[in-house]
């Protein structure tokens, strides 16, 4: 309201916060680790939905998630777009007798990680998928020599390295698939915009 920031959170970790569960302690802490790696933005909280936003952040921000990876694409649509991000302390008490939420912390911390793991491969699609494919295809290539080795040596065919070989080699060139065709189409995206 001061006009200080455009997005304000509210931070569990600054605040007094009491009665947290452990487990989902636990997971705030790993997801949001994830969250901070990928927005590179410094926030402890990246995962508070209790945010306030200036009418500019309103209006410049395009969320396409719909669950609670919201949180996390609205951070790096911010920082895409340099708006000013700013954190105060809240104080929340968790309360294991009432239930907060119809969706349990499980199926919630699934959706968060799914939104990072998507935006984080979207961002650099080669390092994520190629270098992998790359390291997959190469141990099925690995395994088609031994096979052939062990061919030429014993005449003994072996079915179960075959299968090895298979599913490596297809793994690897549908991961190295999958990263061009992701890049290819970001690419697009980002041109039209």
């Amino acid at each position: 309201m001061k006009g200080e920031a455009d997005i304000v959170i509210g931070s569990r970790f600054m605040g007094k916060s009491s009665n947290i569960p452990y487990y989902r302690k636990l997971g705030i802490k790993i997801l949001s680790k994830m969250a901070q790696k990928l927005s590179k933005l410094g926030i402890s909280d990246p995962l508070s939905g209790f945010r306030a936003l200036s009418r500019k952040a309103y209006e410049i921000i395009e969320l396409t998630e719909n669950g609670y990876g919201i949180d996390v694409e609205m951070l790096i649509k911010a920082k895409e777009e340099k708006l000013k991000i700013v954190e105060v302390p809240v104080t929340i008490t968790y309360d294991s007798t009432v239930r907060t939420s119809k969706r349990s912390p499980l199926y919630q911390a699934a959706e968060i990680a799914r939104t990072i793991i998507r935006k984080t491969i979207e961002k650099r699609p080669f390092l994520y998928l190629s270098v992998p494919g790359i390291i997959v295809l190469c141990t099925g290539i690995y395994f088609a020599l031994k096979l052939i080795e062990l061919f030429n040596k014993a005449r003994y065919f072996s079915i179960p390295t075959a299968l090895v070989v298979l599913g490596f080699t297809l793994m690897g060139m549908i991961l190295l698939t999958t990263s061009l065709i992701i890049y290819i189409i970001v690419d697009i995206i980002r041109n039209r915009s």
